[in-house]
């Protein structure tokens, strides 16, 4: 089984993620609001019943925080449920804007409050590996508001595909042009010139009436001359034409894709369990917490783009304070599921 706890500063929003869970099936024994430190409680248990019920999963000082938020009004809400439903219980809660604890406790510790719990009841504070497993969605101090991000994410697979076109290219040719010679040529031609000759013969004959009429006669000579008329004549005819023909050429080249690859953080916690942990007495759930640590860091905003070793004296702060004397065991822990965590983001 598994337990997550939630804090809410308005009870109304308790109250509507309790009967949100209800309605999902979970069972009203199951879910239970708290408000007031050893004041009401909807379940089964009330009073300081219910604190001793939770102080092995939170530890004795997270328990105090808890108690602290109750008696300034704060109310909470706790759910024990599967590890298959885990998640959902979480989902649920985070609708309903829980209160981020750590944060919160850290403003009152800058106001003066201090915890109650003495050093030596801190130091028993680690659960065991039998105490409820906490589901990755649920943080360490028991709220659910820094265990899922809501929303949703999508990630384009895009795929090339390959367009094949044409474009046409001058590739040779011919030029055809004309030019004008001149070329000196020779032919015969005859011509007639005329001359006009006057001759007087001897003559012994009758005149005739018209023998006295006056008259005139004239003889014109004619002269030829040569005269040139050209007439072109087609000889040749030059054809320009085409031959087309067509041909298949196969085209090759490389199309682009993006593919998915889903990879279980939990796979890549246990891989790094059994490097990192082998041969030590820890159990994979003893140490699953401070992997689940590292993550909620990383999903923090103040810590966006930053490397392992800007977040690490935080980080240890944070396990020192939750597991006295347990930073060195768990320190290669929460740096896999730091840079695990930044590793998934920047794949995005």
């Amino acid at each position: 089984m598994k337990h997550i706890i939630g804090l809410f500063d308005d009870r109304a929003d308790a109250i509507r993620a309790q009967q949100d869970l209800l309605r999902a099936g979970f069972p009203a024994s199951d879910v239970r609001v708290t408000t007031e430190t050893a004041g009401s409680t909807t379940g089964a248990h009330t009073g300081e019943s219910f604190w001793e019920s939770i102080k092995d999963f939170l530890g004795l000082e997270p328990t105090d925080v808890y108690k602290e938020a109750a008696r300034r009004g704060g109310t909470l809400l706790r759910v024990q449920t599967t590890d298959e439903r885990a998640d959902m219980a979480a989902d649920i809660m985070n609708r309903f804007n829980p209160v981020d604890v750590d944060r919160r406790a850290d403003e009152w510790r800058k106001e003066g409050w201090r915890s109650t719990s003495t050093t030596t009841a801190a130091t028993s504070a680690v659960p065991p590996a039998t105490t409820a497993p906490r589901t990755p969605t649920a943080p360490l101090s028991g709220t659910a508001a820094r265990s899922t991000t809501s929303g949703e994410q999508v990630i384009p697979v895009t795929q090339e595909e390959l367009n094949i076109g044409k474009r046409r290219i001058e590739h040779g040719g011919v030029r055809v042009f004309t030019e004008v010679h001149e070329t000196p040529v020779q032919k015969d031609v005859t011509l007639r010139d005329e001359k006009v000759h006057i001759e007087r013969r001897p003559a012994d004959r009758p005149a005739g009436p018209e023998a006295f009429q006056e008259r005139t006669i004239e003889a014109r000579e004619v002269h030829e001359e040569p005269v040139i008329n050209k007439e072109a004549r087609v000889t040749e005819e030059v054809v320009i034409g085409k031959d087309v023909r067509e041909r298949t050429e196969q085209v090759k080249d490389k199309v682009r894709r993006t593919d998915v690859k889903v990879e279980e953080l939990e796979d890549s916690f246990r891989n790094d369990f059994q490097k990192s942990f082998a041969g030590t007495n820890y159990t994979y759930d003893q140490v699953r917490p401070a992997y689940d640590m590292g993550r909620q860091l990383a999903g923090e905003e103040r810590f966006r783009d930053r490397d392992w070793t800007m977040v690490e004296p935080e980080a240890r702060t944070t396990v020192e304070k939750r597991y006295p004397g347990k930073w060195e065991t768990f320190r290669p822990a929460v740096r896999c599921g730091y840079n695990e965590a930044c590793r998934r983001t920047r794949t995005r």
